[in-house]
C-alpha cells in the first residue's frame, strides 16, 4: 500500500496542528503517543461492546451497509461507522508520529501485518506492545514500520478497506482542514 500521499497530506496538516494545540516550542511526541494508546483502547472499547467484528449488514456497496448496532440505515461514512472514525483518529496520529520520528520515509510500501490466528483481540494487544516499543526506542525506523503494518493489518481484521478509509482520511482532511486528535 502507497503511504506517500498520506504522509503528505498529514505533513501539510502538522503545522495547523501543532499551532492549534498551543505546544509550538514543546516536542508533542510523548503526547501524541499516548493519544495514540488512548485512541486505539477506544477503537479496541467500541470493537469489544459493538459486535465484536460483526459490523456490517447488507454487505452490497457503501451507500447500502447498514449498522444494526446503531440502529440506522445512514450511508457508510466516518461520522455514522464509529469504528471507522476511530480508526481514522488513530491513522492520523500514527502518521503524525512518523513524520516527528523522520519515518514518512523511503519505504512507500507498507505489507498488511495480521495475527496468525486471525483473533482481532490479539490484534489489538500485539500493537499496543509495537507502540511501546516505539515509545521506548524513538529512533528505530523498522519499530514504525512495523507499528504501521500491524495497525495496517488491523483495518483489514475489523473489514475495513485501504480504499475506504484513504477516502474518508481525505475527506475529513478537505472537510475539517486539519486534525488533531487528543493534542
Amino acid at each position: 500500500m502507497k503511504m506517500d500521499s498520506l504522509f503528505d497530506v498529514q505533513k501539510a496538516l502538522e503545522p495547523q496542528a501543532v499551532m492549534a494545540s498551543g505546544h509550538e516550542s514543546q516536542s508533542l511526541l510523548p503526547k501524541k503517543i499516548l493519544a495514540l494508546q488512548i485512541e486505539l483502547g477506544g477503537l479496541a472499547n467500541l470493537w469489544h461492546h459493538h459486535g465484536l467484528h460483526v459490523w456490517k449488514h447488507n454487505q452490497g456497496s457503501p451507500e447500502q451497509t447498514t449498522y444494526p448496532l446503531l440502529q440506522t440505515d445512514v450511508p457508510l461514512s466516518s461520522a455514522t461507522n464509529p469504528l471507522l472514525e476511530s480508526y481514522l483518529n488513530c491513522l492520523h496520529l500514527i502518521l503524525s508520529i512518523g513524520l516527528d520520528l523522520g519515518c514518512d520515509f523511503h519505504i512507500s510500501d507498507y505489507i498488511p501485518i495480521r495475527d496468525p490466528s486471525n483473533d482481532v483481540g490479539a490484534q489489538f494487544r500485539t500493537l499496543f506492545r509495537r507502540i511501546a516499543q516505539v515509545d521506548m526506542d524513538r529512533w528505530h525506523g523498522g519499530k514504525y514500520y512495523r507499528m504501521f503494518c500491524s495497525f495496517i493489518g488491523l483495518g483489514e481484521m475489523l473489514d475495513l478497506t485501504w480504499s475506504e478509509i484513504q477516502q474518508h482520511y481525505l475527506e475529513t482532511t478537505k472537510t475539517s482542514g486539519r486534525h488533531s486528535v487528543g493534542l
